[in-house]
């Protein structure tokens, strides 16, 4: 009797540390899930923006659907019960009759329900952001970040100064200036060298972009600065050129996309 009355205490015990075990499941979510997350919210972008692209090239009308907002939600539930009755005899009870009962039960519930809601771009946003062209200060942030300004003025410049880029017209291409692909190696030497930097100016209330290329620069990024100016239509004797948007430059201080 004494050796049953052990083992149901001992098995009492372990439940309870099993159960007190898994008391928490918050913390071991986070690094699992925001990764995971993270991951498929990137891969989902990459795909529509990929299927965008192929639309406007024929064409089509695009649609983007952002991830508003991402909510994962966990409970894990238990219960864990126990019952004894003991009888009580005048004397031996009989052999037939049991002289006690001990029932046990445990049981546990997971749920894991995540609630994702989209968020449709429609309406004059979408229309703003789909037809306004980018800032000229928005691409030159980029080179400055040390983006490689060949793939940076390949994707979001038509022109500067007159020379174009490679142009997509319906069905046809029209290839870009030879001039242009000059511009972009030159631009790429000085920036290798960091002799290229940009700075904002305050002027009539308005904030203007500037380019500013160091003096006593190398012989060969000095020769890829006076490069990039004779293509440009710029004063060679500069090193400060104002970058604005338009489609041709006012006068020789001014660099316009």
């Amino acid at each position: 009797m004494k050796s049953v009355k052990r083992l149901t205490l001992m098995t009492l015990l372990f439940s309870l540390f099993a159960l007190s075990g898994c008391a928490s499941i918050g913390p071991g979510s986070v690094t699992r899930d925001r990764f995971d997350y993270t991951g498929a919210v990137g891969e989902s972008w990459k795909s529509q923006m990929l299927l965008n692209v192929v639309k406007i090239r024929y064409g089509d009308a695009p649609v983007f659907l952002d991830v508003g907002q991402i909510v994962a939600g966990y409970s894990f539930q238990r219960n864990l019960g126990a019952s004894a009755t003991v009888p009580v005899f005048n004397g031996s009870p009989p052999s037939s009759v049991p002289t006690g009962t001990f029932g046990l039960s445990g049981g546990g519930l997971y749920n894991d329900s995540p609630t994702i809601t989209y968020a449709p771009l429609a309406g004059e946003r979408f229309a703003r952001s789909l037809m306004m062209p980018i800032p000229p200060s928005a691409i030159m942030n980029v080179v400055q970040a040390g983006f490689p300004v060949e793939t940076v003025f390949r994707l979001a410049v038509q022109s500067v100064n007159g020379v174009d880029n490679r142009r997509i017209k319906d069905i046809s291409v029209q290839p870009a200036d030879p001039e242009f692909y000059a511009l972009l190696q030159n631009l790429r030497r000085i920036q290798n060298s960091g002799d290229i930097g940009m700075r904002m100016t305050q002027e009539d209330r308005q904030v203007q972009l500037e380019m500013v290329l160091r003096s006593k620069p190398a012989a060969a990024v000095e020769s890829a600065r006076i490069n990039v100016t004779k293509i440009l239509g710029l004063n060679p004797a500069d090193r400060v050129f104002r970058v604005v948007y338009g489609a041709v430059p006012s006068d020789d201080k001014r660099s316009p996309f």
